[in-house]
């Protein structure tokens, strides 16, 4: 009799402590889904700053995520954050899908373009940077969303078939195709470098309006100029509390308040 309390017992013991971490898994797994769905009720309602700060605390964040926040920044006039979210959803988003991101940034960047045009006079010098500009602004998005593995294997190919060609059908093919996989390859190799060289360095977007650009890391140095929001700078070093940058051919040092790092 007692032994059949006892397993009575330790059987009802048992079922209380599963059931309650079954109610606590339960309740962990559903609470990041629910604060999700919250954030994307407060966007569709137009509240972008409550959405936006209800976005921040989801963790972790994934693309999605890092693009609606972009788009709450947008809506609240925050260029600097927008383009910095937009950025880090580009990081991880892989090579479908991403139309309406890449559109907003296109949008934006012609926007800043536009405004700076407005701001001074056009010289053939600015106008041939903002022609750079634009042109990186349209490849480098592309380069992000590729796979280094998949650029790795593509420059593979490109080699066997000029290797192939030149080795063992140097005669018998035109050269037009020659030439062909040569630029084939040679635009693979660019991309790659392109790839790695956005994958080792750091880059920053610039999130406050008219960030000081300094000729040394300090207040105290002299003020070389001032750079917009959303302007993307190379980091090249740090020096307390501040970051040596590059931007457009120019190098100086910006307070590490006013760049955010992705």
């Amino acid at each position: 009799m007692r032994t059949k309390i006892m397993l009575k017992t330790i059987f009802l013991i048992l079922t209380l402590v599963l059931s309650a971490h079954d109610a606590c898994c339960t309740q962990t797994n559903d609470r990041p889904e629910d604060a999700f769905i919250h954030a994307n009720t407060l966007y569709q309602r137009g509240e972008f700053s409550q959405a936006y700060d209800a976005y921040k605390t989801l963790i972790p964040k994934t693309n999605n995520i890092h693009f609606n926040m972009g788009n709450c920044a947008f809506k609240m006039g925050k260029n600097g954050y927008a383009l910095l979210h937009w950025r880090q959803a580009e990081n991880n988003w892989g090579l479908f899908g991403h139309e309406e991101l890449h559109h907003n940034i296109a949008l934006l960047k012609a926007q800043l373009m536009k405004n700076k045009e407005n701001s001074g006079e056009t010289t053939v010098s600015q106008t041939l940077t903002n022609m750079h500009q634009a042109t990186k602004n349209i490849l480098i998005p592309w380069v992000r969303a590729i796979p280094l593995l998949t650029l790795q294997l593509l420059v593979i190919i490109a080699w066997i078939l000029l290797f192939t060609c030149i080795r063992f059908f140097r005669r018998r093919i035109p050269k037009t195709v020659i030439i062909l996989f040569f630029s084939l390859f040679a635009c693979a190799g660019a991309t790659l470098a392109i790839k790695y060289n956005l994958n080792h360095n750091t880059y920053g977007i610039i999130v406050t309006d008219q960030a000081q650009l300094l000729s040394g890391p300090g207040d105290s140095f002299s003020l070389l100029g001032q750079l917009p929001e959303a302007s993307e700078v190379a980091i090249l070093k740090q020096s307390g509390a501040f970051y040596k940058i590059r931007h457009a051919g120019k190098f100086g040092w910006v307070d590490k308040k006013q760049v955010e790092c992705f």
